[in-house]
């Protein structure tokens, strides 16, 4: 399962997250997935190759289990971008060492998130130049 072009962040708290994060990108017209287990996310990728996941994982999940999931489940799988999101200092190493590409502080993310695929979706729209050589 190879998505490419599609960004997943993995979340240390799923409670707090996601009931903020769902009003916020839905207020921002960008479809957000998001899901507490590998399987639904395999579920959600193949069905709709969303651009955007969000994966919530359990504040109560030792790093130890995360760790493995990211460096031994996610990462072999997935093209896109593997974004953490904690607010640990500690659980940000260990989540770049598992294979996260970068992190984002939890506190603000949800709006650097939103500009992200603001311009992403911008990214995949034909521009007006291109559209009028095509005709």
């Amino acid at each position: 399962m190879n998505v490419p072009r599609t960004h997943l962040f993995i979340a240390e708290d799923d409670g707090q997250i996601t009931r903020a994060w769902r009003r916020k990108f839905a207020a921002a017209n960008i479809p957000l997935f998001l899901v507490t287990t590998i399987l639904e996310a395999e579920r959600i990728w193949e069905a709709h190759h969303p651009i955007i996941a969000l994966v919530a994982i359990d504040g109560y999940l030792e790093d130890g289990a995360t760790i493995t999931l990211i460096r031994h489940t996610l990462r072999p799988r997935f093209e896109g971008e593997i974004i953490s999101i904690t607010s640990k200092a500690d659980f940000v190493k260990n989540m770049l060492e598992a294979g996260c590409d970068s992190h984002l502080a939890k506190n603000g993310a949800e709006d650097v998130l939103i500009r992200m695929m603001r311009r992403f979706k911008r990214s995949l729209s034909p521009s007006p130049s291109a559209m009028s050589s095509a005709s």
